[in-house]
C-alpha cells in the first residue's frame, strides 16, 4: 500500500475507537509509517479521531521504545520542533502526545519532562495560544495520573492558569493540581466548588463532560 492507502486506513481504524482493535491492526504496519501519519492526525478537528491518535499513538512509542530508544528520541524532537515559533507549524496534538508518551517511559519522562515544564513558564519556553496550554496541562496532568512525581515547584507555575478566562483552562488546571497534594491548594480550588462550567475532558481512554465543579470535588479528595 502506498501512503495515501496507510492514511486511509488509519483513518478508518481511529473511527472506531476501539484501541486494542487498532494497535492490533496497526501491528501489521511498519512502526515508522505508522507513527508519521499518526502524527498528521493530532491536529484533526473530530476530537474523538485526535484522542484515540494521541493513545495509539503513546502505546506504539512505549512499544518501539523498546527496540529502539534513539528512533523514539527523535520521534519526540520531531514533536517538539512543531512547538517552535521557526517550525512556522502550529503544533495542535503535540504537548498531549507528548504527554502520553513521556506517561509511559520512566527514562523519556526524565529527560524530556523538564522541557514541557518549561512550555508554562514565561521566563523560559512559554507558549501563548490557549489550545496549545491547554494540552500542555493535561500532559502534565497525565503524568501525573501516570504515578509520576510531578516537581513541586509546577504548583506555582500551574496555579497562574487558575484564573485564566479559558474554562477548559481552569479546569484542567484543577483536574492537573489534583496529582500535587498540596494542602495549601485548598485555598486555591475552594471557590471552584460552586462552578457548573462544564468542559470535555479526556481520561480513561475517553471523552468525558465534567463541570468545574465536579473536577474541584475530585481533586480535593486527592489532597485531603
Amino acid at each position: 500500500m502506498n501512503r495515501r492507502e496507510i492514511k486511509q486506513q488509519i483513518y478508518f481504524l481511529l473511527q472506531s475507537h476501539n484501541l486494542d482493535k487498532i494497535l492490533n491492526e496497526l501491528k501489521q504496519l511498519p512502526d515508522h509509517r505508522v507513527v508519521s501519519l499518526l502524527i498528521s492526525f493530532l491536529s484533526c478537528e473530530d476530537q474523538k479521531i485526535k484522542w484515540t491518535a494521541v493513545s495509539v499513538l503513546g502505546e506504539i512509542i512505549a512499544r518501539l521504545a523498546k527496540k529502539d530508544i534513539e528512533a523514539v528520541r527523535d520521534i519526540i524532537h520531531r514533536l517538539m520542533w512543531h512547538l517552535n515559533s521557526e517550525s512556522g507549524s502550529f503544533g495542535l496534538g503535540v504537548p498531549e502526545a507528548l504527554g502520553e508518551i513521556l506517561a509511559r517511559n520512566d527514562a523519556l519522562r526524565k529527560q524530556y519532562l523538564h522541557i514541557l515544564i518549561s512550555y508554562l513558564r514565561k521566563t523560559e519556553n512559554f507558549i501563548e495560544h490557549p489550545l496549545l496550554q491547554q494540552g500542555i496541562i493535561w500532559a502534565l496532568g497525565r503524568l501525573g495520573e501516570s504515578g509520576e512525581n510531578l516537581p513541586p515547584e509546577i504548583i506555582l507555575d500551574l496555579k497562574t492558569f487558575l484564573s485564566s478566562p479559558n474554562p477548559t483552562i481552569r479546569g484542567l488546571t484543577i483536574w492537573a493540581l489534583g496529582f500535587l497534594p498540596d494542602q495549601s491548594l485548598k485555598n486555591n480550588l475552594n471557590p471552584y466548588l460552586s462552578d457548573s462550567t462544564v468542559i470535555t475532558i479526556y481520561l480513561n481512554s475517553q471523552l468525558i463532560n465534567l463541570s468545574l465543579s465536579e473536577l474541584t470535588k475530585m481533586t480535593l479528595a486527592r489532597i485531603r
